[in-house]
C-alpha cells in the first residue's frame, strides 16, 4: 500500500511538472488578402492561466515586447497580458492577393498563484502578485494590522473596513489622526475617515 502512494503521488507530481513545461503554438493565418493597411489580427487569452513565450516562432530568439516591429519579420505587435494585436507590414500588388502564416504564437501555461492578481502601476513591477497592506502605531512603533490582498485590488478599497476593524478591535473610541500614504488620497477615504 505504502509503494502505490509513493508511485502515485510521483507520477501526480511528474503530470504537474509536464503541464508546466507544456506549450501550446497557436498559428494565425490570412487568406486571399489584398490590403493589409487596415488589417489587424486581435488575440485575447486569460493571463491567469496562460503566459507568452513567443510573440514570432520564427526567429531564433524568443520575441516578448510590449510594442513595436518583431526583429526579423514584417510584423508590428501591440502587447499586454491578455490581449496581442498584430498588424503586418506588407505592401501587396495590385491586382494580386496573399495568403499564409502571419505568425505562430507560443503560450506556456501559467505557473502563478490563480488567486493573486495582476498588478499594473507606475513605478511598481509588473506581473502577478499580492500586496499587504499594513498598519502601524506610530508612538509605539507596533503593527497593529496586516492584510494581504491579491496585486490588483487598490489601496483604498480595503482602508476604511481594516481601519473600522481596528477601533473594534482595540476599543479606540478617540483617534488623534491617521496618517497615510499618497495610494489611499482619494474622497472616499477623506470622507469616511472624518466621520
Amino acid at each position: 500500500m505504502k509503494q502505490w502512494i509513493r508511485t502515485n503521488r510521483h507520477l501526480r507530481q511528474e503530470e504537474f511538472l509536464k503541464a508546466i513545461r507544456s506549450k501550446l503554438s497557436l498559428s494565425i493565418l490570412a487568406s486571399n488578402v489584398q490590403d493589409f493597411s487596415e488589417l489587424e489580427f486581435v488575440v485575447t487569452y486569460d493571463p491567469s492561466r496562460m503566459e507568452v513565450a513567443d510573440l514570432y516562432d520564427f526567429t531564433p530568439q524568443a520575441d516578448v515586447m510590449a510594442a513595436g516591429t518583431i526583429p526579423g519579420s514584417n510584423l508590428e505587435v501591440t502587447y499586454q497580458p491578455g490581449k496581442i494585436i498584430f498588424r503586418k507590414k506588407m505592401n501587396i500588388v495590385p491586382g494580386t492577393s496573399w495568403s499564409g502564416e502571419v505568425t505562430t504564437i507560443v503560450f506556456r501555461a501559467s505557473v502563478t498563484d490563480p488567486e493573486s492578481g495582476f498588478m499594473k502601476r507606475i513605478g511598481k513591477p509588473e506581473g502577478f502578485h499580492f500586496l499587504e497592506h499594513r498598519t502601524v502605531d506610530h508612538k509605539f512603533g507596533i503593527i497593529t494590522d496586516a492584510y494581504i490582498t491579491p496585486g490588483n485590488v487598490n489601496e483604498p478599497v480595503v482602508y476604511i473596513e481594516r481601519l473600522q476593524r481596528q477601533i473594534n478591535t482595540f476599543g479606540l473610541t478617540d483617534l488623534e489622526a491617521v496618517a497615510l500614504d499618497s495610494g489611499y488620497l482619494t474622497p472616499y477615504v477623506c470622507k469616511k475617515t472624518t466621520e
